[in-house]
């Protein structure tokens, strides 16, 4: 049997692959690794809940940025080696503690460079890749996205769009040769 990390992803049913965004386990004991950003209004809300006020905005920053590095160079090693990461893309979520003027983004983990635009919309482009038939016949009605790809880098520049915006010209999903590896971007929901 595969081995399953859900980052900040459930997968109904299969709780036990679930893990924590803060969780320290590694990504390399994965087969297959589905990932979700955090939304750190959400994470700070909850652990303030959990752990009272003392838990502050900087602080959680700071331990954010620690997991990013960790988890950006993991998953660059994982593609390297020819494994696969599905990214469920969540709404992009910029932050400024104005105290010691520290910025966040909730993508900062990502091995690539890309500039995502935080926009809702529902109009969603299909470019009939084959591997998504299914979900697509399946989901089409109910799709809606939270961001986009405005810009993106890959060292090889080999990117397969299968979601795109409806008009054609911006990002929602896409096959990201990576490495050995592929990191397969959804930004539909």
């Amino acid at each position: 049997m595969k081995n399953v990390i859900s980052v900040e992803f459930n997968i109904p049913g299969c709780e036990k692959y679930y893990q924590d965004y803060l969780s320290d386990r590694s990504l390399f004991d994965a087969d297959i690794i589905i990932f979700k950003p955090i939304s750190f209004y959400q994470k700070l809300k909850n652990l303030q809940s959990t752990h009272g006020q003392q838990i502050t905005q900087l602080g959680l920053i700071m331990h954010l940025e620690k997991l990013d590095a960790q988890y950006k160079k993991e998953m660059t090693e994982i593609l390297k080696n020819g494994k696969n990461i599905f990214l469920f893309m969540s709404k992009y979520e910029e932050f400024t503690d104005w105290i010691d003027e520290k910025e966040y983004n909730n993508y900062k983990f990502l091995p690539t460079n890309a500039r995502i635009i935080s926009r809702n919309g529902s109009e969603i482009r299909f470019n009939n890749e084959k591997n998504f038939c299914i979900f697509w016949k399946e989901f089409n009605p109910y799709l809606n996205y939270e961001c986009y790809i405005d810009y993106y880098y890959n060292y090889n520049n080999q990117i397969e769009k299968v979601f795109i915006t409806n008009s054609g010209d911006k990002l929602l999903g896409g096959i990201c040769n990576y490495g050995q590896g592929n990191l397969i971007l959804n930004f539909v929901q």
